[in-house]
């Protein structure tokens, strides 16, 4: 039998509703300002996107099948800083995409990680400056691979026996507030 609250919620529904309300990123409790996209719109409207896979994942749980999750958790989405590297009329993107779930004391009770790689090829004459693709990088690569990330996110929850959620939409005005640095990760 599983551990109740007050609430009469076990662990890993608590789990679940945490992730719901995830921490995302190094947000904080203000807006941001408004940011300027200009350099990412002009090379989304110089690059095609060709290939996106993950180059590499995992899925861990520190929790046995007979163990019941804490009751007081918090779970973060992010990404790490992503890295550009062009080659002639291609450039291929690659950042590491996290899901944690953390109780208040103890090892992570579930640590989600999948890098992708995303390729995209630039149009015919087309003339980007490295600054756009860098801006397009944390901007437009993680908005596509995060149909990807969601469905890991989802499938593995289920393989580990763990409650599922639809992962948040990925938006736009959040993607310097979950970008973090590789140490961070």
């Amino acid at each position: 039998m599983k551990a109740e609250n007050k609430s009469g919620k076990n662990g890993a529904q608590r789990a679940s509703e945490a992730a719901s309300g995830v921490s995302r990123g190094r947000a904080d409790s203000h807006s941001a300002p408004q940011q300027d996209l200009s350099g990412a719109v002009r090379a989304a409207s110089s690059l095609e996107i060709v290939t996106v896979r993950f180059t590499g994942f995992t899925a861990l749980t520190s929790y046995g099948a007979f163990d019941t999750l804490p009751s007081n958790v918090t779970a973060k989405i992010a990404f790490t800083r992503p890295k550009v590297k062009s080659v002639g009329s291609r450039v291929a993107i690659s950042s590491t995409l996290l899901f944690r779930v953390l109780p208040l004391d103890g090892p992570p009770a579930l640590d989600l990680r999948a890098t992708a790689e995303l390729v995209y090829v630039r149009k015919p004459d087309a003339k980007i400056a490295d600054a756009d693709i860098e801006q397009f990088a944390v901007i437009n690569a993680p908005f596509n691979a995060w149909a990807y990330w969601r469905e890991f996110v989802q499938s593995s929850l289920a393989r580990l026996n763990l409650p599922t959620f639809a992962m948040p939409l990925f938006r736009i005005s959040d993607a310097t507030k979950l970008m973090i640095t590789d140490e961070e990760s």
